[in-house]
């Protein structure tokens, strides 16, 4: 299923995992493109399940800066998104 959806977006260089699963995102890691960055996108205490099955990267500061971050990147690269909500922003 996972790499259905990905062999359609062929441009994706990461992905932010915000869902409390991390056997979904072993599963996930391990049906796509293994060049794909894979983000923990929860609070820390996810860190460690997510990074055990092979996220790498995620938030600091008690995730207060992890859209930021990944926003950034993407303006950094012309690619045009809405500007983060409060308080990030």
């Amino acid at each position: 299923m996972f790499q259905r959806i990905l062999i359609a977006l062929f441009h994706v260089k990461g992905v932010k995992w915000a869902t409390p699963n991390p056997m979904k995102l072993a599963e996930a890691k391990a049906a796509c493109d293994p060049s794909i960055v894979r983000v923990g996108g929860l609070a820390e205490v996810w860190a460690p399940a997510f990074y055990a099955v092979g996220a790498r990267g995620g938030a600091e500061e008690m995730s207060g800066t992890n859209v930021t971050e990944v926003k950034a990147a993407l303006w950094d690269q012309s690619i045009d998104c809405p500007p983060t909500r409060p308080p990030s922003a």
